[in-house]
């Protein structure tokens, strides 16, 4: 069976908890990750017509499910997730447990905290050639996009993910998803 060290995350209940995970190292445990995961969730990963996705969130669900089955001492088959008003996914059985995941080409992060604190994550893959001033017009706040524009050249792409992976990480916290609009509040654009 793979693993996932989540040991340190049972004898640190007071703290959050942030685990990053390479995927590609983890695909050879792809039947023993499908084996770990509802019915449900296997049939929304066959929904998948692309395998790189189907197999990073395979991965990234099953990773969830043994971290949270480890923090709770229970079989991760076992535990069954709700969905909040927007979607974003809590286990009804432990309400004060919060989790967040995100995963983005080959990389997966997931957040745990047990004191009932709300949390968002989110990380993003740094595509190349994109035009990140002319989708920074449509998704960030003004102030945002004066401190996008204002950046060197050379500055511009990192600012743009940090801002992005920051605004998603908001919405997702507060799980309003997409309901809440992406240019309606601001986050910091440094790159600290």
């Amino acid at each position: 069976m793979w693993a996932v060290d989540a040991g340190t995350a049972a004898r640190q209940p007071d703290a959050a908890h942030v685990w990053l995970l390479e995927l590609d190292a983890l695909s050879a445990w792809l039947p023993q990750a499908r084996a770990l995961l509802s019915d449900d969730e296997r049939a929304r990963m066959d929904r998948y017509r692309v395998e790189a996705p189907r197999t990073s969130g395979t991965l990234t669900r099953a990773a969830l499910r043994l971290i949270l089955g480890r923090w709770l001492g229970a079989p991760p088959q076992a535990l069954e997730f709700g969905a909040g008003e927007h979607g974003k996914p809590f286990l009804p059985a432990h309400p004060h447990l919060q989790f967040n995941v995100s995963h983005s080409h080959h990389r997966a992060l997931i957040a745990l905290d047990g004191r009932g604190l709300e949390l968002g994550v989110d990380v993003e893959w740094h595509r190349p050639r994109i035009d990140h001033l002319a989708i920074a017009r449509h998704v960030f706040s003004q102030a945002e996009r004066d401190a996008l524009s204002a950046a060197p050249d050379a500055d511009r792409p990192a600012m743009f993910f940090a801002i992005w992976s920051r605004k998603e990480a908001v919405i997702k916290a507060t799980g309003q998803g997409l309901h809440r609009p992406l240019d309606a509040f601001d986050v910091s654009a440094s790159l600290q």
